[in-house]
């Protein structure tokens, strides 16, 4: 795994409420997001993380 999705997952990890995926779900998960465009990637973050908060926010603008 590259940097961008060791740091990717690391950042989904602490910003997802209650841990509901374990450590292989996430970085499958951030795999498949580097594979897609940047509204896309926006678009799914957005509707998985709380986007009201700042630092989720800022993760999404950093990861696209």
């Amino acid at each position: 795994m590259d940097r961008v999705e060791m740091w990717a997952s690391a950042e989904v990890k602490k910003l997802m409420p209650g841990g509901f995926l374990e450590d292989s779900d996430i970085k499958q998960m951030v795999q498949n997001l580097v594979m897609l465009d940047s509204a896309s990637i926006n678009e799914e973050l957005s509707g998985l993380l709380d986007y009201s908060r700042q630092d989720v926010k800022k993760f999404i603008k950093e990861f696209v």
